[in-house]
């Protein structure tokens, strides 16, 4: 399936380098950006005193809300030098809504590339990665820190088990791997009968 739609997510504090390798990514694909700024919301207090701590939390709601609009401005900047087809959209959710809203988002594109500055907060990195891989029924791409996203890699290895997901992973995968120099199968204790994994496991 030809990507031509690519999601990249960037969380509070990410650096600005993760969205240039988003678009140098989308800018050899041929492919448009969507950018979501998430912003992560301040849970309303509770208990006993929370009447009167409802006015500091309007306040710190506002001054949240002006910082992602500043990050998107800043990003959209960023973006227009850059001359790709893009947009940009602001998500400012609590903890608990992050794995519906990102994965609602990514359900309108063709591929997630997610940086590992994404998933560096420890409090919201299992809704986010949950959210976009269980969520959306779309490929995902995790990249380490520093290293530059290809679309065309050299090299790939499939961890194939017969099952549906690595067969929605492989057909997912197919346009990055086609231009692959070698693409290996690695398979950990098949058990070859016809109705495991085939009577020569990964042949097929």
């Amino acid at each position: 399936m030809p990507i031509k739609t690519i999601l990249s997510v960037s969380m509070p504090g990410q650096p600005d380098d993760d969205i240039r390798a988003a678009a140098q990514f989308c800018a050899e694909c041929n492919a448009h950006l969507t950018l979501v700024l998430a912003g992560i919301a301040t849970p309303p207090p509770a208990g006993e005193y929370s009447a009167e701590l409802t006015i500091e939390w309007q306040e710190l709601r506002r001054i949240e809300l002006r910082a992602l609009a500043e990050r998107k401005r800043h990003a959209q900047a960023i973006l227009e030098r850059l001359e790709i087809s893009f947009d940009i959209a602001a998500e400012y959710v609590g903890p608990a809504g992050l794995a519906d809203a990102m994965g609602l988002r990514a359900r309108y594109c063709d591929l997630v590339l997610l940086h590992r500055g994404a998933l560096s907060a420890k409090d919201t990195a299992s809704a986010l990665l949950a959210g976009c891989l269980f969520q959306s029924a779309r490929p995902v791409l995790l990249m380490p820190v520093g290293a530059k996203a290809m679309p065309r890699p050299g090299n790939v290895m499939i961890a194939w088990d017969s099952g549906l997901e690595s067969a929605r992973a492989v057909l997912a995968a197919l346009e990055i791997m086609s231009g692959a120099r070698a693409v290996r199968i690695a398979i950990v204790d098949p058990a070859a009968s016809s109705a495991r994994d085939g009577a020569e496991p990964g042949a097929d």
